[in-house]
Order: C-alpha cells, then sequence, then structure tokens
C-alpha cells in the first residue's frame, strides 16, 4: 500500500511540475562566489590604499628633506621667506595628476614653518594658514613618520610630515589626500562594476550546468515513473558521459535487470508450484470420486464425501495463497473480463447476511 502512494506521489509531482534545485544551488553557489571575489576586491583595495599611501609618503619625506637643506643653509635674512616659499611652490608643482580648485588656488599642498615659541613665521600654501597651526598644534604628530591631519573647514584630510630644525623650529609639508581619495573611489566604482558582472555570470553558468545536470536527473525519474508493475522490460535513458549521472542511469538499469529476473523466476516458481501441488490434490480427489462411486455406505459414504470437500477447500486456499504471493510481489497477471455488478452485489449482500447471523448482530441487508 505505501508503495503505490509513493509511486502516485511521483506521478503526481512530475505531471504538476517538481520545483527545480538549480535555482537553489545555484544562489548558494553565486553567494559564496561573491563573498569570496568581495573578499579579494577589498585585499585589492586596501593594498592600492596603502600602495597610494607609501608613495605619497615618500614624496613628503623627500621633499621635506630638500626644504629642509634649503631653509638650514638660506640665511635668515630679508631673502630667507622668498626663497624657502618659491622651493616649496616649485615642490608642489611637481606633485602627478593634482587638480587645482575651481578657484585656480592651489590647495593640495601647504607649506608652514612654526618659529621655536610655536608662533607662525612662514606659510605656503591656500588661506593664511591659522587654521592649519591650530590643528597642528593640537594634535600629536610623531616627528619622524607622516601622519593625518585634519583642519577645520577642509573636508579632505592632510597628509602631514614635519622635521624640526636646529633653531628650534619646526618645518611642517602637507598633502592633501582628495586625489588619493579620488582615485580610491573611482577604483571601488569599477570593482563594484566588475564584482557585479562576475557575479551575475557566475550565476548565469552555475545555473546552466546545474539545470541541464538535473535535467538529465528528471530524465531519469520520469522513465522510472513510466515503468509498469506488468512491463520490465523499460529502462531509463542513459548519457554518454562517464559522471554520477550516467552512474545513477546504469546503477537503475541493473537494478531493474535484477528484479525483471526476480519477478520472472518468481512466476516459474509459482507455476511450477501450482502445478506440483494440484496435480496431487486432483489425483486425490479422482480416487474418492471413484471410491464415492462404488458402494460405499454408511459411516465411509460420510468421510468420502467430507474428505472431498475438504480437498475442494484446500485447493481453492491454495490459488488465493498463490494470488496473495503474486500480488504482493507485483507480479500478478490479471485477466479483464466483463462481470455483472448486480450478481456480484447479490453474492456479497448473502455473504454479509450469513455473517451478520452467525455473529447474531440483528439486522440484515
Amino acid at each position: 500500500m505505501s508503495s503505490k502512494i509513493a509511486e502516485s506521489r511521483i506521478r503526481s509531482g512530475i505531471r504538476n511540475g517538481i520545483r527545480s534545485a538549480a535555482w537553489r544551488i545555484s544562489l548558494w553557489a553565486t553567494l559564496a562566489f561573491a563573498c569570496g571575489t568581495l573578499l579579494v576586491f577589498i585585499f585589492l583595495h586596501n593594498f592600492v590604499a596603502r600602495d597610494i599611501q607609501r608613495r605619497s609618503d615618500a614624496w613628503l619625506s623627500g621633499e621635506l628633506g630638500v626644504l629642509g637643506d634649503v631653509a638650514q643653509r638660506t640665511p635668515k635674512n630679508a631673502l630667507y621667506g622668498r626663497v624657502v616659499r618659491e622651493v616649496a611652490e616649485l615642490a608642489s608643482r611637481e606633485i602627478p595628476n593634482k587638480h587645482q580648485s575651481a578657484d585656480g588656488i592651489n590647495d593640495s599642498v601647504f607649506f608652514l614653518q612654526s618659529a621655536a615659541d610655536g608662533s607662525l613665521a612662514l606659510w605656503v600654501g591656500a588661506g593664511d594658514g591659522s587654521a592649519n597651526l591650530t590643528a597642528l598644534r593640537e594634535s600629536r604628530m610623531p616627528s619622524d613618520l607622516p601622519s593625518d591631519l585634519r583642519v577645520k573647514g577642509v573636508e579632505t584630510p592632510f597628509r602631514v610630515a614635519s622635521v624640526r630644525m636646529q633653531d628650534g623650529s619646526r618645518l611642517y609639508l602637507g598633502l592633501s589626500e582628495k586625489d588619493e581619495l579620488r582615485v580610491l573611489k573611482k577604483l571601488r566604482l569599477r570593482f563594484f562594476l566588475l564584482w557585479l558582472l562576475l557575479v551575475l555570470l557566475g550565476f548565469a553558468i552555475v545555473f546552466y550546468s546545474t539545470r541541464r545536470m538535473l535535467g538529465h536527473v528528471r530524465e531519469i525519474a520520469e522513465a522510472a515513473s513510466r515503468i509498469g508493475k506488468s512491463d520490465l522490460s523499460s529502462r531509463v535513458p542513459t548519457v554518454g558521459r562517464k559522471d554520477e549521472v550516467a552512474h545513477l542511469a546504469f546503477t537503475l538499469n541493473h537494478m531493474l535487470d535484477r528484479i525483471e529476473r526476480t519477478v520472472h523466476q518468481l512466476h516459474t516458481i509459482t507455476d511450477s508450484l501450482a502445478h506440483d501441488l494440484r496435480s496431487p490434490l486432483t489425483a486425490i480427489r479422482a480416487k474418492l470420486e471413484i471410491s464415492l462411486s462404488a458402494d460405499a455406505r454408511g459411516a465411509d459414504l460420510e468421510s468420502i464425501v467430507s474428505a472431498i470437500d475438504e480437498l475442494d477447500r484446500l485447493t481453492e486456499m491454495l490459488n488465493k495463497s498463490l494470488d496473495v504471493a503474486e500480488a504482493n510481489a507485483d507480479a500478478l497477471k490479471l485477466d479483464r473480463v466483463a462481470i455483472d455488478l448486480d450478481e456480484l452485489l447479490r453474492g456479497m449482500i448473502a455473504c454479509t447476511n450469513r455473517a451478520c447471523r452467525r455473529r447474531g448482530c440483528g439486522y440484515s441487508y
């Protein structure tokens, strides 16, 4: 009974359309692929950002060394500020890919020299330098390493390097990080578009491959569901590839071969058993009938009649047992014939009435 229910569910599922697992498999595979490529892009982004910062720090350290040497060698007279300012402006022009502001003022680089008492001694850059000096006083910058500096009123931070002079003054050279942020923003945009393209392409490839593979599995399931109980000669389709799907089809066909051989052997055994048992029973019944036709009287006559009835019941029981065994093994051969429903119902009612009378049910049909 359970096998029939399972078979009906399989066939109804195939008729109504089974939800393909290709979507679920593709989504999980694409999610794993997307996370992996995203981690790779984050690593590349951080690598590029660190490389840009390393180059900026190298430029700041080199230019600040030149400015410090010029400031150290230039006499502290009226030409000192002009010489150092021109050298600082020349250094600011060496920045590659520098973008000027809307009003043409160079706001990407500033040079600041503070006196020994912390006051502003020299300034080269946009504005008057007071905000930059205040930010430098409030920050705790290491003396030998470039670091970030945020100036009030300026959106992007500066990368600032400093060096102390022999007279107690300090030189500061700052480079705006807006060019670096602009490059990283373009890089993130290109990375995102490339990542999105790869994810969509990966999903399409995984879905197509999974759909094609599961299509073969679905064909095998449909072919297996069409194999009837009386026709075991059909086989599931096989593919030319030597993969798991082909192995599955080969295994199912091998199993069907064994089932067909087993059912054939069961038919042979049941036919032989029926013939071997029915023949002795028929012979015994014939001998009893011969004895019955002779001059049997009294108790002998009743014994012979009783024996013939028992043999008939035994033969009927044997036939039913064989039919039940074949039905349980799905090997029962049924012949469709026309029946009289009225006669069948009358026989069923008669059997029910006899059973009710024996059990004292008190009612009959």
